[in-house]
């Protein structure tokens, strides 16, 4: 049936975990707001176009500090030109310096932006404290100054490292493999050759502590709710299990059955 939607995924490991101090810290952030830049194929007005074209989006997100995916859904009849699309946003982009400029700008706001939900603050200073500020505990977003260092050279090894062909996953729901598999035999080929990968995953250690924050300089009251004084934030994290664990799915009920959210998650 080439009336039904197509969903599309692109999925590698990388994201903050992975991430150096005074390397490349922030450029997960920043990558995730110039999904829409110019590439080699196409220009960003031709991407936001064929995003239009194709009623949906192009998005790319870091999910749960340690793996990235590249997100867009189109109409089966437009499969091939939007997986085309998509590839050359992942494996051709420029990063070109008034392009760079204006993702930091972005990237500085939605930092910014963070600080308006004390519950993203908690959970950052969750990881940060449960895992000693390694691995699943980096940073997810980068402070004014390290985003400022972030070059587009920067990006350009970033990108190799992270979404090296070898290292990605390609997800397509709405269409069989012998549909999707040839479109994407033809588009790999194409691209240049991608030096091996380096990225190695050191093992995430669970510390547990505790993390109590004061700012006597925070105003009565303040848009940045994390820092207004007049709100006490309180939460406590356990750690969970893995996928792996024959009681995964009993802790993921619980935590439904606890109030956990409308998603079930075991988190």
């Amino acid at each position: 049936d080439d009336s039904g939607m197509c969903g599309l995924g692109f999925f590698t490991k990388g994201g903050c975990r992975f991430e150096r101090a005074g390397r490349d810290r922030g450029v997960s952030w920043l990558l995730e707001r110039m999904v829409h830049r110019t590439n080699q194929k196409y220009s960003e007005e031709e991407v936001m176009q064929a995003a239009y074209d194709y009623s949906g989006q192009f998005l790319m997100k870091t999910e749960y500090r340690e793996v990235v995916h590249h997100l867009a859904q189109c109409p089966k009849w437009h499969l091939e030109p939007c997986l085309d699309v998509m590839t050359s946003i992942i494996f051709a982009p420029t990063f070109a310096p008034e392009d760079v400029e204006r993702g930091k700008l972005d990237a500085q706001r939605a930092a910014e932006n963070v600080y308006r939900e004390p519950s993203m603050v908690l959970f950052e200073h969750a990881h940060r404290t449960a895992f000693s500020g390694a691995t699943i505990g980096e940073p997810h977003w980068p402070e004014p100054d390290e985003l400022a260092k972030i070059t587009a050279e920067d990006l350009h090894a970033y990108s190799r490292r992270f979404w090296n062909p070898d290292r990605v996953c390609v997800v397509v729901s709405g269409a069989t493999q012998e549909e999707v598999q040839p479109i994407l035999e033809t588009l790999f080929e194409r691209l240049p050759p991608f030096p091996p990968s380096d990225v190695v995953a050191e093992e995430a250690q669970y510390t547990g502590g505790e993390c109590m924050i004061y700012n006597e300089d925070a105003p009565p009251t303040s848009d940045e709710k994390f820092m207004d004084r007049n709100n006490t934030h309180v939460a406590l994290f356990f750690e969970g299990l893995p996928e792996s664990h024959p009681d995964f799915l009993a802790l993921g009920v619980l935590q439904s059955m606890l109030g956990g959210g409308t998603a079930f998650s075991q988190g």
